[in-house]
């Protein structure tokens, strides 16, 4: 934290290089075991200190900056297993190949946990994690640890022991059946390896120019990441299935709804995601999946899709087309034949830690009779595209906290990309929406339509969308990606 200081308070390019040397190994190794692949875990790396260089001013004393570079690169790998539909994949077959690797020597032993530790990290508590990041990853004496953590010794080898219990028992659920003595000398011994020679160079000085020399795929990672703390920062995990991000308002009506709806453990359960005091999803119930027509009274449409460390998908009130949208990750307004859909209004969950949309999906089949593939076909969309590119109301963004509010009448969109601005129109049209604007910044923009109710009247909002921020919608018919519903054989 000295060398931080140092960097905030005279830009010293000597102490973030120095910084960079130090922990470059730490944020390297963590990127690599969560996305196993040697290019992007540089390229996160990379984000992950640019990361630092634009927050470190608001770094407290107490920060346990390895934790924090940790918990930075678990961010922005996330965001980018996202991007490169790659993470559900290998976490599966890492999961397939952990079941006949159980032996407890040290080289299995790794083998084993290295696929999972990322997300066993994920579901400890904030000290726990900094406890453990310390002690295995850092190699810090429990005295060392102690006095990081302000606490006596004793309290830190406690900590760091249920910290690894904890970790045994997520372990275990994932068929890797070892003690918390293998699991621990498994952790001090492989935990950190040596990143690229040359990569700490270019992380220096990208990072030192705050993503400016950073390319395209860094740069949508850092954005990724600062909005993945945004939304922490938020303490809300509700995201709308027509939104981006709930207002605070909007969402304490959500709270308020779903605290009534009390009909048993399950759902009582449930509330308590929208309220974790540490900003963070809280996901306790076991492995499972459930649907059933909703009882919520009101007109709800939210789809709540949270990918921590246990991948499970939440949804309460959602039509049935948010259903199957969730389940085959594709918009619910492109679903080819939405007549062969269920009526009515759907609370569902996938609990399976592993591949939860393919649980989903499986368990709609099963249900529903309902089977479900991709198609390229052709059908009507809108065309969304630039009419006047110097529009008072479309700006580049300038504050980076990122975020999509509603209220009647009113959107307000901050640092969106035009992809998730063309995202509402689509949902809030219920047809298609081509993005052929070319606009690759992320932009603020505000609409108003001048009328109460929450649905916008499709022929207001496009020509709110065209005064108010100088974008376009035509008709158009093209070939796109598409669900297609089929009767389960």
């Amino acid at each position: 934290m000295d060398l931080i200081r140092e960097y905030v308070r005279h830009k010293s390019e000597r102490a973030f290089a120095e910084l960079v040397s130090r922990h470059i190994n730490l944020v390297y190794s963590v990127a690599f075991r969560d996305i196993q692949n040697a290019h992007l875990a540089e390229e996160i790396t990379q984000a992950v200190f640019v990361l630092l260089a634009q927050k470190a001013a608001s770094l407290g004393p107490k920060t346990i900056l390895s934790a924090w570079l940790c918990r930075a690169s678990r961010n922005i790998a996330i965001r980018t297993s996202i991007v490169q539909c790659r993470r559900q994949k290998r976490e599966y077959e890492a999961y397939m190949q952990s079941i006949t690797e159980k032996t407890d020597s040290d080289a299995n032993a790794w083998n084993s946990i290295a696929p999972f530790l990322e997300a066993a990290l994920g579901q400890l508590k904030s000290r726990e994690y900094d406890a453990i990041v310390l002690r295995f990853f850092n190699h810090k004496t429990f005295k060392e640890v102690a006095a990081a953590l302000g606490t006596t010794e004793n309290a830190a080898r406690m900590q760091v022991n249920r910290s690894l219990e904890k970790m045994r028992v997520f372990f275990v659920k994932r068929g890797v059946a070892l003690s918390v003595a293998v699991i621990a000398v498994a952790i001090a011994d492989n935990s950190i390896q040596a990143a690229p020679a040359a990569l700490a160079k270019s992380v220096t000085a990208v990072a030192l120019s705050k993503g400016a020399l950073a390319a395209g795929p860094s740069l949508t990672s850092i954005k990724g990441a600062l909005k993945i703390m945004a939304w922490s920062k938020a303490k809300i995990t509700a995201v709308a299935t027509v939104a981006l991000l709930i207002t605070a308002g909007t969402a304490t009506v959500a709270t308020n709804e779903v605290r009534h709806y009390r009909e048993d453990a399950m759902w009582r359960e449930v509330a308590s995601v929208m309220k974790d005091k540490n900003g963070r999803p809280v996901w306790k119930l076991p492995r499972t999946f459930s649907i059933r027509k909703s009882k919520l009274e009101r007109n709800f449409n939210y789809a709540f899709t949270e990918w921590d460390a246990n991948n499970k998908i939440l949804g309460l009130a959602v039509p049935a087309a948010g259903v199957w949208g969730s389940a085959y990750n594709i918009s619910r307004t492109r679903i080819a034949n939405p007549d062969l859909l269920p009526a009515g209004k759907y609370d569902f969950i996938s609990s399976y830690a592993s591949r939860p949309q393919k649980a989903l999906q499986g368990a709609l089949s099963k249900e529903f009779g309902l089977a479900a593939e991709k198609e390229m076909i052709e059908t009507n969309v809108l065309v969304l595209s630039v009419a006047n590119a110097n529009a008072q109301g479309l700006k580049p963004s300038t504050d980076g906290q990122w975020g999509f509010s509603v209220a009647p009448g009113r959107w307000t969109f901050t640092d969106v990309p035009m992809s998730g601005i063309a995202s509402e129109v689509e949902h809030a049209l219920n047809v298609p929406v081509v993005d052929q604007t070319g606009l690759t910044n992320l932009y603020d923009m505000e609409l108003t339509w001048g009328e109460d109710g929450w649905t916008p009247d499709p022929d207001k909002l496009k020509q709110a969308l065209f005064e108010q921020s100088g974008l376009q919608l035509k008709p158009d018919t093209q070939t796109i990606e598409m669900l297609v519903l089929k009767k389960a054989k």
